[in-house]
């Protein structure tokens, strides 16, 4: 129970990590095209 309650923990962490970084690339590639 507490294992997978730490599991799903850290993969939310891991998407948050994900999405932000897969934001902040766009964000670049938008104000910094080509």
């Amino acid at each position: 129970f507490w294992t997978e309650l730490v599991v799903r923990a850290r993969s939310q962490e891991a998407l948050d990590a994900a999405r932000a970084d897969v934001e902040a690339m766009v964000a670049g590639f938008a104000s910094n095209p080509g």
